[in-house]
């Protein structure tokens, strides 16, 4: 649960602080528009991989095991969340929901389609909220 903790808290400091970003690489990211692409990468992935659990791994990741793929997106939102706070950006929620279109969640993926809800409603702790 605290690796989690920390890419909620990593999101969440996105959520607070805010043209040629490639979004693949985070450390390249130069604008608000950037961190936002970056973030809906995350939540992606962060959908993908919630979605692919078992019912046994989602059961242990609401009792504090994350799944290893996991590990790899702490790093990476750390560094947008860097580039959030760098670049000042006051607009992230409003940037995001105009890129919530982008996400893709299967029907069966109820955490997902609270994470994209939770985008639409402006909620900056999205994925800190479901695991609370």
């Amino acid at each position: 649960m605290k690796k989690l903790t920390a890419v909620v808290l990593a999101v969440g400091l996105l959520a607070a602080a805010c043209g040629g970003d490639d979004a693949s690489d985070p450390a390249s990211i130069d604008s608000c528009e950037g961190v936002a692409d970056a973030t809906i990468d995350l939540m992606q992935d962060v959908i993908d991989i919630i979605g692919g659990l078992d019912a046994a791994a989602l059961g242990a990741l609401m009792s504090g095991d994350q799944p290893e793929a996991f590990d790899s997106l702490e790093q990476t939102a750390g560094v947008i969340g860097q580039k959030g706070e760098e670049l000042s950006c006051t607009n992230l929620n409003d940037l995001l929901a105009e890129r919530v279109d982008q996400l893709t969640v299967a029907d069966d993926n109820a955490i997902g389609q609270l994470i994209v809800q939770g985008i639409l409603e402006g909620d900056e702790d999205v994925i800190g909220r479901l695991f609370r």
